[in-house]
């Protein structure tokens, strides 16, 4: 993993891998009291904790952006660090699935010139 590469990824996603567990809310003040989930239509729902959490591979410091990197260039479970990068927002707000198409395309540029040097 390069520097310039590194403190690209940084810059572009830092504070911007979170989530609520509650897919209804988009931003970090909504997230908070409790939902209901429906797994199965026989059983009643579940009551869950809304929580603002950060995926595990992501850019918000040095050291897992190296990781997240690593996991890229190794060719192992990319697609998914790929489609989490594209659905980026803003920090304090929640993904927007492919609000950030262009990102994919870094991506792939990303795993084959470190994968193929």
């Amino acid at each position: 993993v390069d520097v310039h590469g590194l403190t690209v990824h940084i810059q572009l996603f830092n504070g911007k891998f979170f989530y609520c567990t509650d897919k209804t809310k988009r931003f970090a003040y909504q997230c908070h009291g409790q939902f209901f989930i429906f797994d199965n239509q026989n059983e009643p729902p579940r009551v869950e904790q809304r929580e603002w959490r950060l995926r595990p591979f992501n850019y918000d410091n040095t050291i897992n952006a190296m990781l997240t990197l690593f996991v890229v260039t190794t060719g192992e479970g990319w697609p998914g660090i790929r489609q989490n990068s594209m659905d980026t927002t803003f920090e304090d707000q929640g993904p927007s699935p492919f609000y950030r198409v262009e990102v994919s395309s870094g991506f792939m540029e990303s795993l084959f010139s470190y994968a193929y040097p």
